[in-house]
């Protein structure tokens, strides 16, 4: 799920997740039918969840995750992308985690998230960068195409370009801790300079 970008008119979540879910249990093809879903609420999202448990409406639907702040949570979090087979979200950090970890990253672009997603700065970036790593579609019927794809290995790698563009743009072998600790002291040097200068 996405973080709380409710200030620009990001509807409640769980109705979107019941559709998207009834429309994978809905499909012709027992590889999206059958499909296994974990879906992880985002931390600031919680109360809309409150009472709705998936698990007891549809098959094979388990929600899971906590904030992962401690290092269990950290894990159970690492793991929940590491081990799927494809990742979906609307807008979250989490889409970019799974492009580093080298999941196949979906998303669906609807005309309720509209401002959440291609209206916010940031989800450009995933669009674009490194030529984009995210998966598009608009309607449900694609999306299930897009996840037959990806779950055949035949939707080819796209994360690669965007990591090396946008989050290891110093080369995937060079550390980047280094790199923020010499742009901090590069900063700081500059501005005793410029304090000086006065």
């Amino acid at each position: 799920c996405s973080s709380d970008l409710r200030f620009r008119g990001s509807p409640p979540e769980p109705g979107f997740v019941r559709r998207w879910i009834r429309s994978l249990r809905e499909h012709a093809d027992p590889r999206v039918r059958e499909l296994p879903i974990v879906v992880r609420p985002h931390p600031q999202r919680l109360a809309e969840w409150e009472g709705i448990d998936l698990a007891r409406e549809f098959t094979g639907v388990h929600v899971f995750g906590s904030t992962p702040l401690d290092p269990a949570a950290r894990a159970d979090y690492f793991d929940s992308m590491y081990h799927a087979a494809v990742v979906i979200g609307l807008n979250t950090s989490a889409l970019i985690e799974s492009a580093i970890v080298d999941r196949p990253v979906y998303t669906i672009l609807l005309p309720e998230f509209l401002e959440n997603q291609e209206g916010t700065l940031h989800f450009q970036y995933l669009l674009r960068v490194g030529d984009g790593f995210l998966h598009t579609s608009r309607t449900f019927e694609e999306h299930a195409a897009q996840l037959l794809d990806g779950l055949a290995g035949t939707t080819g790698k796209r994360n690669r370009g965007f990591v090396e563009a946008f989050i290891r743009p110093g080369g995937l072998g060079e550390a980047a801790t280094p790199r923020f600790a010499d742009a901090v002291e590069g900063t700081a040097a500059r501005s005793e300079e410029h304090t000086s200068e006065l």
